[in-house]
Order: C-alpha cells, then structure tokens, then sequence
C-alpha cells in the first residue's frame, strides 16, 4: 500500500471539510500525553469552532498546538488540519496553518 500526501489549500478547507462524512477527531496535548477526543466542527470566518470538554480546554490553554483529524468512511484516506488553538467559552477555535490530504492507495 502506498500513502500519499496532497497539501490543501487554506481557502480551499471550508470545502474540504464539507466534503467529509465522517465525524472528526481533535488532538491536543496534556501533562500526560497526547489527548484524542471525538468533536464536531463548525467553519467560521475566524477558525472552526470546535465543541471541547473541560479537559481539552486545559490543554490548549497550556498547550495550544492541536490537529484535528477527519477519517474517511471508504477508510481510503483521510484530512489533517494542523493549527493553533484558542479558547472562547466551552468552544475552542483552531486557526488553521497547514491542511494535507492523506490518501492510501
């Protein structure tokens, strides 16, 4: 199997994340280690809003490098958006500085 990686764009994302069915997942990063929660996404004109519980809220505020990883149901491939991440309330927002396209083949 060969894996291959295609950048996105960051004006082309809002349409990438649309394109995808699958509900994605946010990694942040606590004193123990990595922190891999299932959330839902809204696409803004500030970020994409994600709905976080208290502990990753703690982590980004101490740590806010996160990525957010939306798996394909074909299990063909997959989207990576890496990004900084702030907290506004019970929501974190992430500012997306890089988004690659994973595809196995």
């Amino acid at each position: 199997m060969t894996v291959m990686s295609m950048p996105v764009e960051l004006d082309a994302l809002a349409e990438a994340v649309a394109a995808r069915t699958a509900p994605p997942f946010l990694v942040s990063v606590g004193e123990a280690g990595p922190k891999v929660v299932a959330v839902a996404v809204t696409v803004a004109a500030d970020g994409l809003h994600v709905d976080a519980g208290p502990g990753t809220r703690r982590n980004v505020q101490a740590r806010p490098a996160v990525t957010l990883l939306w798996p394909d149901e074909d299990d063909r491939h997959c989207l990576l958006v890496d990004g900084t991440a702030t907290v506004s309330g019970e929501d974190v927002i992430v500012m997306p500085t890089s988004a690659i396209l994973h595809v196995r083949r």
